[in-house]
């Protein structure tokens, strides 16, 4: 992939991960029905910076959700703020979308292409 092409998928990557931070940043979590408060509650569980509660730890086996992200969460401290846990999340999206401009370009031996699937997958 020419030097130019990587450039543009690292802003592009930049600017999706900014973007979606930006976006999650919000004054509270939307809603408590979702995957937020299960997987803020695993990394409570996980965390090593932090001792869960009884509750914490009595609830979190029961949680239908594969424990990984949970885990990470807690491995980076973003057990206790949602908004740490949002910025995790808008970060994954960023490297998902240089990721996928990687592999789209490699799959495809245009570099055109892999921006372009890049682009499309971040909008």
């Amino acid at each position: 992939m020419p030097r130019a092409a990587h450039a543009i998928l690292v802003l592009m990557a930049f600017a999706a991960a900014g973007t979606a931070a930006v976006f999650a940043w919000q004054p509270g979590l939307a809603s408590f029905h979702d995957d937020s408060v299960s997987y803020l509650l695993m990394a409570q569980a996980f965390s090593p910076w932090h001792a869960a509660s009884a509750p914490v730890l009595a609830a979190w086996p029961q949680e239908k959700y594969p424990p990984l992200f949970g885990f990470v969460l807690g491995l980076v401290g973003a057990a206790y703020d949602w908004r740490w846990a949002h910025l995790v999340v808008a970060a994954s999206f960023g490297a998902s979308v240089w990721l996928l401009g990687l592999h789209a370009a490699r799959a495809t031996s245009s570099a055109a292409l892999g921006v372009a699937a890049a682009l499309l997958y971040a909008l």
